[in-house]
């Protein structure tokens, strides 16, 4: 399976990490520290967020200020991929899926990591 992964930070990279064994992983972040970091650990990395496509799975697990901004730039070239994202919220993801109705399939789900204080 070819999974992309936005947003490679605490649960981003950790993600890539545990598929990468098993699928094609291709990470994008906006981060050059994170990026040169990924790269260190033998994970492709791409330097623009639609270069992510095409895939099986996109997962999109960027800052929730990024978070509808990215799906946005994903969605209308998603093709039959799917989007996945690990935020802590659902209302304006249920939302903007809603807006695009079934031309895209948005899967949520909320992976705990981090503190109540800092990721």
């Amino acid at each position: 399976m070819r999974v992309g992964i936005a947003g490679l930070g605490l649960i981003g990279g950790s993600l890539a990490l545990a598929l990468r064994d098993r699928h094609e992983v291709t990470g994008y972040d906006v981060d050059p520290a994170t990026c040169e970091q990924a790269r260190r650990a033998d994970l492709r990395i791409v330097t623009r967020l639609d270069e992510l496509l095409p895939a099986d799975l996109v997962i999109v697990a960027t800052p929730i200020a990024a978070l509808l901004p990215t799906l946005a730039e994903l969605a209308p070239r998603a093709g039959e991929a799917v989007l996945a994202d690990v935020a802590s919220v659902r209302g304006p993801v249920e939302a903007f899926a809603r807006e695009l109705g079934a031309a895209v399939r948005i899967v949520g789900m909320h992976p705990m990591a981090g503190t109540t204080a800092t990721g």
